[in-house]
Parts: structure tokens; sequence; C-alpha cells
């Protein structure tokens, strides 16, 4: 029998999917519709494909209807910066005086400056790093021991104990004597003042701002602590946030991580080079100091609700470690450089007005 190619065919006699046709298999002969075949075909080219993908028009549109996919995928892969040009965080890199100049200038502008001064509480101008059991006694520069107990007896110092984050020093506060029964009024707390200047990036004078990110490294016997940041002087806002150490956690170094929302709505922010804000570390306080955590109170607080009387055992030893607090969330504790001019200069001005702020 001749075959009849499918273009001698008249224009009237093209198939259509309804059109059947002999086929053979196995010694049998059979007609086969133009769509069976066409359906057969389909099917062994969608077998394994997944349902958005198994269509030409579905597979083109995944490469962007782009006939030229693989030149752009090629052209774009030539604009990666190689691994030699990234800065990394999972493992160490040999990198350039030019190039570590200017990691640290793009750091800076991602607002990881660290606003804590003497952070890794290397400096003690005025103690020499001894210790004392008086209230407002800095171990360190920038951080003293605040606190009111009847019956509580404790001791503030530095202490050379390597940090984690490898600081050589950290601040040790140790009850002597337990008071067992706080008082509403009681509390303790380890203090910095931080100066106006160093915070006026928050814009927190207006109606937007800008949150902090502290994280600091801390170890004390298991139970819950706060921390609190607070406008100075008369204390007229505050925000309060608990954390807790577990059994396992005990007097070990664990790093605490706080995310401190803007205060857009009362008080006021100084931004001058006085006093601008509180930070206190509070391992006991009574309920005139008390507030709910994790929000913006108004008022003078210490600690969240629930917090633990850290006072209450004289076996209790507390610790703080190298402190970070800035605009965005540093990948690890920041160190500083430069810092000794800075406590210098703070040391300066407390001298000149004969008071304690902002040492």
């Amino acid at each position: 029998m001749a075959i009849i190619e499918i273009e001698d065919l008249p224009s009237t006699g093209l198939p259509n999917m309804l059109h059947e046709f002999a086929a053979q298999k196995d010694g049998l002969t059979v007609k086969l519709r133009v769509d069976q075949v066409y359906s057969l075909i389909l099917a062994a080219m969608q077998t394994g494909a997944p349902s958005n993908m198994n269509t030409f028009d579905e597979i083109s549109a995944s490469l962007g209807d782009d006939p030229a996919f693989a030149a752009t995928m090629t052209s774009a892969l030539a604009l990666k910066a190689a691994l030699t040009q990234v800065a990394r965080t999972d493992v160490s890199q040999s990198l350039s005086s030019a190039q570590k100049i200017q990691l640290h200038s793009n750091i800076a502008r991602a607002n990881l400056r660290n606003l804590i001064v003497n952070a890794q509480m290397a400096v003690a101008q005025e103690s020499g790093g001894g210790s004392s059991g008086t209230a407002g006694w800095h171990a360190v520069d920038q951080w003293f021991s605040s606190f009111s107990t009847s019956a509580g007896v404790v001791s503030f110092g530095r202490v050379g104990s390597k940090t984690p984050r490898g600081s050589a020093y950290r601040v040790r506060l140790s009850v002597t004597t337990a008071d067992t029964s706080l008082a509403a009024g009681e509390y303790l707390c380890l203090t910095q003042k931080l100066e106006g200047s160093r915070l006026a990036d928050l814009g927190w004078n207006g109606t937007t701002g800008q949150q902090l990110v502290l994280r600091f490294g801390f170890r004390g016997p298991a139970g819950t602590y706060s921390i609190s940041y607070q406008n100075p002087v008369t204390a007229t806002r505050t925000w309060v946030s608990n954390f807790t150490i577990s059994a396992g956690q005990a007097n070990t170094d664990v790093e605490i991580t706080k995310v401190i929302p803007a205060c857009t709505t009362g008080g006021t922010w100084p931004n001058d080079n006085g006093q601008g804000s509180q930070l206190n570390i509070t391992l006991a306080s009574g309920s005139t100091f008390n507030t709910t955590p994790d929000v913006w109170a108004t008022g003078n607080f210490l600690g969240g609700t629930g917090i633990s009387n850290g006072l209450g055992a004289n076996t209790n030893v507390f610790e703080c470690l190298m402190l970070a607090c800035t605009l965005t969330l540093p990948p690890q504790v920041l160190r500083q450089n430069g810092f000794l001019k800075t406590t210098m200069r703070l040391c300066e001005i407390a001298s000149d007005i004969g008071s304690l702020w902002p040492v």
C-alpha cells in the first residue's frame, strides 16, 4: 500500500484530533485516533514532572520566558563577588589592612556602634579594680553598684577572669550578708549612666525612633532577674524586661539578648553631654520598683513582676561580662577601640561638676 505523506493531502483532508490511523503491535492491527496518540506522548513527557511544570508553557514561564536564559544566568553569575571579597561569619578570614578599614567603616554605617562605654570592663581609673561594699562604688569606669537594703551587705569589684568573648575582665557583685525579706523600696543593681550625645541617633524625642539591641554576659544563681532602661534623673519613662537563669545555667556564663523598642511617647531623652539614660541590671527589687515587663511604663522602675530576690542568700555571686548596646543586632558583643579616651573625658566631666555622673 502506497504511503501518502501529510503534506500531500489537500487542505480539506488534513488530520485533526479525531482522525484514525492503523497501528500494529504484537501482530495485532488497531485503529488509533490522533488525540489518543497525543495523550500517550504527553503522559510520557510529563512523567515525574511537578504539576506546575508539566507543559511547555509552564516550563517557559519558570525560565522567565527568556529564550536566552542560559546566557542571562552566565552573565548574572559573572557579577557574583568572590568569597575573598565577602565578609564572612562562618570561618576565619585573612583580610588586608585596606579590607579591614573598609569593613569597619561598613559596620559603622550599619549602626553597630557600641553605645556602652567600657564594655570590656578594662578601665578602672577611680577604683584601680578594687572592691567595696559602698553603694555607688565604681569597680570599673562607668559601672557602679546601686542598692538599698536594711539587712543585706554586698561587695562590688572587678575580677580578672577571661570571658567567652575574650575580655580579660568582668565585674562581680557578692552578697556577704543576706536580706531574706526585701522591703518595698529596697533593690540591688549594676548600673551605667549613658551620655546623651551617644544616644542622639535614637530619635526618641519624636513620634518615631530606632530600637536598641542589648547583649550582655551574665553569671549568677538560678532565678529571674531584670534589665531596666530609663530616661535620666527623675526617670519618667522605663522599659523593664525579665531574663531567667535556669538550674542548668546557674553559675555559668550565659549570653542574654534583649530588644528595647523605641520610646516615642512621654519622657525626655537628652542628647547633649549630660546624662541621657540609665541602664540597670537588676538582681533584686521591692514592689515599689516593680512593673509589668516588656512594655514602656511611666515612672521609675527597676524590676519586672516576678523578679527573684538576689539578696536572699549570702552565697549569691553575680557577674556581668562584656556588653553591647547597638541600634541593630551585632554578630557578637562588640569590642571598642579608643574607649580609654572616652572614659577619661567622662571622668574629667564628673570631677569638674563634683558629681558621680557620668563615671
